[in-house]
């Protein structure tokens, strides 16, 4: 069977929910817009009494209004106040927060892990996959189909953010944005899209090596957060500088090219080990993770890192058995979660081969 038909049989009947995944993804960027320009102009309209009261205060005490330490009218004061981007808002040590307050990245994250459980488990559970591979098709077509989509919805991202930005941008008025950088949101929208193609494959490689729909969906999130804290806090960075380490998401932060180059690795690993797992697919649903080694494996380790470091920080951490700026509790929720799992993989095959 040739590529194109191949490519237009799949997509004639996947073409609906992607396109829905699409629709969101833009909305998301649009409709965070939309609140922050009207949250901006909230913030920069006063009340008449505000501004009398505002104007009494300027007159009674003048010094303590100013720009940059120096002296400064009335309107330059509250001109610098509301200014919507911040003084070196793209280094490591400027005003973050600021940015992420703003940004529909969340949406886009939730809405891309979907997306990747999709790719796992929509052709799984319709049996469209096994339908096509016995008109002919390949493992290696039905992969590079569902890549081709992948580049698609990360497109959709990189347009949303264009939106996103360009309808702030548009909006608020030239003098509230004295401190944007273009640079600086060209290469933050840059490792948003690749964050949100490493997220995407992470929950297409999670789901691909998990039975549930529910379970891949809650190992997704977990893992995303156990991912995220450890790049973004300075906890695992102390176990090799020690308790003085710096917070590697600042540096990220401001290195974004790097941080995208970083993530584009991991993407691709992803995306290899997607390829090889599903080679090894089988439609035999009593198969399940425990009967291949890569998907046990990847099973486990998705298994052990989510739920394990969930409990090192809610019970474990609450134990207060380690005095240290080092994250031992999530290791050790870690490793029991491990331990778990790996018994009841050797429960399983024991069980398996005694029906055997």
């Amino acid at each position: 069977m040739s590529n194109q038909t191949v490519n237009r049989l799949w997509r004639s009947q996947s073409k609906s929910w992607v396109r829905w995944l699409m629709i969101a993804l833009i909305l998301i960027g649009w409709v965070t817009a939309m609140q922050t320009t009207q949250r901006q102009h909230s913030a920069v309209t006063m009340t008449r009494n505000e501004r009398v009261h505002q104007a009494k205060d300027y007159r009674q005490h003048p010094k303590e209004y100013q720009v940059h330490g120096k002296a400064a009218s009335l309107a330059a004061y509250n001109d610098n106040q509301n200014q919507f981007f911040f003084k070196n808002q793209f280094k490591s040590t400027g005003n973050h927060d600021a940015l992420s307050d703003q940004s529909p990245t969340i949406g886009y994250y939730s809405v891309l892990i979907l997306a990747g459980l999709f790719f796992a488990f929509w052709g799984r559970r319709t049996h469209y996959t096994e339908f096509l591979l016995s008109l002919g098709a390949t493992r290696t077509q039905l992969f590079l189909v569902q890549l081709r989509q992948l580049v698609w919805l990360v497109g959709t991202v990189a347009v949303t953010q264009l939106i996103h930005w360009g309808w702030i941008i548009g909006v608020i008025p030239e003098k509230y944005q004295r401190y944007r950088s273009l640079s600086g949101l060209f290469g933050n929208s840059v490792s948003v899209v690749m964050i949100g193609a490493g997220l995407l494959v992470l929950g297409w490689l999670i789901g691909q090596v998990t039975p549930q729909f529910w379970l891949a969906g809650v190992l997704g999130l977990l893992n995303w957060r156990f991912f995220n804290g450890m790049f973004v806090n300075s906890g695992y960075l102390s176990f090799l500088i020690g308790p003085d380490a710096p917070i590697p998401g600042g540096w990220f932060y401001e290195h974004y090219y790097l941080a995208s180059l970083m993530v584009g690795f991991a993407t691709i690993l992803g995306l290899l080990l997607i390829w090889w797992q599903s080679r090894q697919w089988t439609a035999d649903e009593t198969a399940g993770p425990t009967q291949r080694l890569l998907a046990t494996s990847l099973y486990c380790a998705s298994f052990a890192i989510g739920v394990g470091s969930i409990i090192g920080d809610v019970f474990i951490q609450s134990l207060n058995l380690f005095n240290s700026s080092a994250p031992w509790y999530e290791l050790v929720g870690i490793i029991l979660a491990l331990m778990v799992i790996l018994g009841w993989h050797y429960n399983q095959v024991r069980r398996l081969k005694g029906v055997c």
